[in-house]
């Protein structure tokens, strides 16, 4: 490899960068860096409130995201580390895509991969679609 994720990507794409950087701090400044609850918001923290019982009662849903809740203290109320840690994982999302698509050789294209370019996708689908089997 040549140095990790973040310096190869920093190396080859610093305008995706750049361009999810700008987005991070728009959405900071427009949530006000905290999570607003949203319509299965009470799903989630019903949810959390049944792991932290212990699983006394099946859970409408699964347990991931209401482990992320709890975890950070928000199982009960909007918070500011649960809004951080949520676009902390957006930009490591964004930064696996562009590095795949800049792997899969799609072009200048990858960069704004989040705005649905055909090319991106199709190379995306190209680098990680499984191989035929051979009889």
């Amino acid at each position: 490899m040549d140095g990790g994720l973040w310096r190869r990507t920093w190396r080859h794409d610093r305008l995706a960068l750049a361009v999810t950087g700008a987005a991070a701090l728009l959405a900071s400044i427009g949530w006000r860096a905290i999570t607003r609850p949203m319509g299965d918001t009470p799903s989630y923290r019903a949810t959390a409130a049944i792991w932290r019982g212990g699983w006394g009662a099946i859970a409408a849903r699964g347990p991931g995201y209401p482990l992320l809740l709890v975890l950070t203290g928000a199982d009960d109320g909007s918070s500011r580390i649960l809004f951080v840690v949520q676009l902390a994982l957006h930009v490591a999302a964004i930064v696996l895509v562009v590095d795949l698509a800049r792997r899969a050789d799609v072009g200048w294209g990858r960069a704004p991969v989040a705005a649905g370019r055909r090319p991106c996708c199709c190379g995306v689908y190209e680098a990680t679609k499984p191989s035929p089997p051979s009889w």
